[in-house]
């Protein structure tokens, strides 16, 4: 082709509506991006922006191309009529080729100018959109709000939309690559690669927006992380390239493939490029022309065959789905419940390629834990020791029943009982499945459980785990903590059962409560010795008063038999102390009294009939001194002389009886006071007398 400047010129209309074009798709994504509040949509119609450098460096240079072309006609039309054939680039007549000199001054300058401004433009968009979506998908939930088409009826505008920009921006990019086959076009390929660009992410989006369309929120998340990744790819990709022209070596007067010519792109723009490159491996591998022998001609005849075929297989594939036996399913169509809702049993569903069928397995029972997993390899659980890597959660317990006060103030202010509540680790398993019949209003329990929530098979369960949690803090909140560790922990599984049932019937959630047990309680780890010290006190008080009580029983037996009539006579004694003694009814009182304790039998009968016997005894012993002193006094009247000689004599009798009588030697007297002092039993006769008699007077 000959390159004169009608070709640079055709070269530069193309890029003026490649600029267009880019324009134009741009502003309309970017519109609909505000307009719906699809930040994803944004950040494509940002990365058509940046392109517009592209086009608009295309079109420079390739002015600048048609101005030098007819700078070197004019100059050679001078020379010839001067009658020289010497070259316009000769160092005599290179003031005369400015515009040769601007075009490598923008090969040169220009171009790699406006590639940086490009890599950096990608980069730093591709950045703050990564930040921007990271900050709106956090915790790997998505927010439609954020991501996605809010209103219905936006998402299949969208997707006409883009899907038109996708077709429209790969048919001119395909156009455009063939005009850089042309040696003087080859530059037009960096347009090509912009152009495509825009239709791959319009394409993207495309997809995302059938899925919103169609009811699904899996697409948008993930094009929220992948559309920045890849416009970072794209910038860092034009950052080698420049540096890459750097070091690479250029003959005299060839001009350098531009940086912000993407060559992954460039694959996609210009397929046939790569076709071609594989044919040449593959004749290089098998070291003969492989793609000139009768098969691949063939094949290449009748490729368009291949694929139907292939593509009939798929659609054949694609209108049959497996049922198995444990699972039930519904057939949808782009969202919608088809077939007027009908369940399909397990087996072969026939439906049409554009149908899906969604299984559930509703004969399969689900297992669900609130609480934290357990260590592996655990041996006995105990309330001191960590045993899960989690953090656990903990649940609020009432307070403990009457404990000396320490449990319930009141509060004077508002009349609110102020409550001391406790928290605890509950591992609770509930089983549950799907339920397989109709309820009162004739719908299948499969379409109220997908009803329940419209998310994910997984969203769906964390749902009815958040529900049971809630019903287990609920009822934890209404019992004691003591009743919770002790004999109400068994009925406390039937009733969260109960409760957790009631909870999703009233939701109409399709779900059948199989099972709830309660395979753990106990305190956080922090605070479980503190925990035991206070059951431990608990214990030892209430071992106290069982030991006080049958001390006190045991006491009250010992004293008056039995505990009953123990506390009869506690009754009447106290009603005898209430009395005066100057009472009449005082006496009748303390006989009742003594009755009851005689009648009891115990030990206050025992010391009272001992105080009786000993009362008689010093009575008659009293009474007989007294008749004995009394007929003493009879017989002193009688016979005055005579008593006393009596008297006399008995007591000297008495005395004599137990005498001794020593003789000694004269001068040995002194001796027999010393034994005397020693033995007061060694007492003189008169002595022993005098004694006596002092006794009888007395």
């Amino acid at each position: 082709m000959r390159t004169d400047h009608t070709t640079y010129r055709h070269a530069t209309r193309v890029s003026i509506a490649g600029l267009v074009l880019q324009a134009f798709v741009a502003l309309v994504v970017l519109i609909f991006g505000f307009s719906a509040q699809d930040h994803v949509a944004q950040a494509v119609g940002w990365y058509m922006l940046v392109g517009l450098l592209v086009w608009f460096t295309l079109i420079l240079v390739f002015h600048q191309h048609q101005l030098e072309r007819i700078e070197a006609l004019e100059a050679e039309e001078i020379l010839i009529q001067q009658g020289r054939s010497t070259s316009i680039f000769d160092a005599s007549d290179s003031d005369m080729a400015v515009a040769a000199r601007r075009l490598r001054w923008m090969y040169q300058i220009l171009v790699p100018v406006m590639s940086l401004l490009a890599a950096m433009a990608l980069f730093s968009l591709g950045l703050w959109q990564w930040m921007l979506m990271s900050s709106r998908l956090s915790g790997g939930e998505t927010n439609l709000n954020h991501l996605g088409v809010v209103s219905p009826s936006a998402a299949p505008w969208g997707l006409a939309i883009t899907a038109a920009i996708a077709i429209g921006c790969f048919v001119f990019s395909r156009f455009v690559s063939g005009m850089s086959n042309q040696r003087a076009w080859r530059i037009l390929r960096a347009g090509a690669s912009v152009t495509v660009g825009a239709s791959i992410l319009s394409a993207a989006l495309a997809v995302a927006f059938g899925f919103t369309t169609a009811g699904s929120t899996i697409a948008l998340p993930i094009l929220a992380r992948v559309i920045p990744v890849a416009i970072m790819i794209g910038g860092a990709e034009i950052a080698v390239n420049f540096i890459l022209n750097l070091y690479r070596p250029r003959s005299a007067g060839e001009f350098p493939r531009p940086a912000f010519d993407s060559r992954i792109l460039s694959l996609v723009a210009a397929p046939d490029s790569l076709a071609r490159s594989i044919s040449d491996a593959i004749n290089y591998q098998f070291g003969f022309e492989v793609t000139s022998t009768w098969f691949y001609r063939l094949i290449s005849q009748r490729l368009w065959l291949l694929i139907i075929f292939c593509v009939a297989i798929l659609v054949a594939l694609n209108c049959a789905a497996i049922v198995r036996p444990y699972q039930q399913a519904i057939v949808t169509s782009f969202g919608r419940l088809a077939r007027g809702g009908q369940l399909s049993e397990s087996g072969v569903v026939w439906k049409w390629p554009w149908e899906s069928v969604e299984s559930y397995p509703v004969y399969r029972v689900y297992r669900l834990r609130i609480g934290k997993k357990y260590k592996d390899n655990m041996g006995p659980i105990l309330w001191g020791a960590q045993h899960t890597t989690e953090k656990e959660d903990l649940v609020i317990v009432g307070p403990m029943k009457d404990a000396g006060g320490l449990i319930a103030k009141e509060n004077t202010n508002d009349n609110v009982v102020a409550k001391n509540y406790s928290v605890l680790n509950f591992e609770v398993p509930i089983q549950y499945r799907i339920k397989s019949g109709t309820d009162l209003n004739g719908k299948s329990g499969l379409w109220n459980y997908i009803q329940l929530n419209t998310g994910s098979e997984t969203e769906r369960q964390e749902f009815v785990k958040a529900l049971a949690t809630r019903v287990i803090t609920q009822r934890a909140a209404n019992l004691h903590i003591d009743d919770v560790l002790g004999p109400e922990r068994s009925k406390l599984a039937y009733e969260l059962r109960k409760l957790l049932q009631s909870e999703l019937d009233d939701r109409n959630a399709g779900i059948e409560v199989l099972f709830v047990g309660i395979s753990g309680i106990h305190p956080p780890v922090d605070v479980a010795e503190s925990f035991q010290e206070v059951l431990k006190a608990r214990e030892q008080r209430e071992s106290l008063i069982q030991q006080a009580e049958a001390e006190a029983t045991t006491d009250l037996a010992a004293v008056a038999g039995t505990e009953k009539k123990a506390a009869a006579i506690s009754d009447q004694i106290s009603q005898l102390e209430s009395l005066s003694v100057t009472d009449p009814e005082y006496q009748s009182h303390l006989a009742s009294v003594e009755r009851l304790l005689l009648d009891a039998g115990g030990a206050a009968a025992e010391t009272l009939l001992k105080a009786q016997a000993d009362r008689w005894n010093t009575h008659l012993s009293a009474w007989t001194r007294f008749i004995q002193q009394d007929s003493r006094s009879y017989a002193y009247n009688a016979a005055p002389r005579l008593y006393m000689m009596r008297e006399y004599l008995q007591r000297a009798g008495k005395a004599l009886s137990s005498a001794r009588l020593i003789i000694t030697a004269p001068g040995y007297e002194n001796r027999v006071t010393t034994l005397l002092n020693e033995d007061a039993s060694l007492l003189p006769i008169s002595s022993a007398i005098d004694a006596n008699e002092q006794q009888f007077n007395k």
